[in-house]
């Protein structure tokens, strides 16, 4: 019995370790404050940036959730599931108590590669926002303005997102 309980143990800690959060060291160990949106791939207009960290500071002034959107390269070589959970953890978006932030991470399509999104949810925001929700709010607000192309088409995916992510979090729907 001591040795299947030794197993046990072992087998957890273990699976603890393979399963931990990614390091992510690739970005900063924190985010800025009042800062909600971080172009690393560099495919936002000043002028869209601005414009979501003022829709995102306005969601923030009225709820305790909240939204940070974080485009990169390639994730630092992270799956974009792994990628936006650990930015919430590593950054601390939302409130910890309450666990109730939002990542919204994109990846942008490039010769080499596809482009990935991914909506990560605290449990927090679950009931109000689902991971089937998150997921249509890509399939549906999002891929479709990204195949348009242009300059514009992540902007206005993104654009979209938040017109759908702000109101699911402050309760307004």
């Amino acid at each position: 019995m001591k040795r299947l309980a030794s197993l046990l143990l072992a087998l957890t800690l273990g699976s603890a370790s393979l399963l931990g959060q990614a390091d992510l060291d690739c970005l900063p160990a924190r985010g800025t404050p009042g800062t909600f949106v971080y172009d690393y791939a560099d495919i936002l207009s000043p002028e869209d940036e601005a414009e979501f960290n003022q829709t995102v500071r306005a969601l923030n002034d009225t709820t305790p959730n909240s939204i940070v959107v974080v485009t990169h390269p390639d994730f630092c070589g992270e799956e974009p599931f792994e990628f936006a959970v650990g930015v919430g953890e590593k950054w601390g978006v939302g409130d910890a108590q309450f666990d109730n932030g939002i990542v919204l991470a994109l990846s942008p399509k490039t010769s080499d590669r596809k482009g990935q999104v991914f909506i990560a949810v605290g449990y927090g925001l679950e009931g109000a926002i689902p991971d089937v929700t998150a997921n249509r709010i890509i399939d549906l607000e999002m891929i479709p303005e990204f195949k348009v192309g242009g300059p514009d088409a992540y902007a206005w995916g993104i654009r979209n997102a938040l017109a759908v992510l702000g109101p699911m979090a402050s309760g307004e729907i």
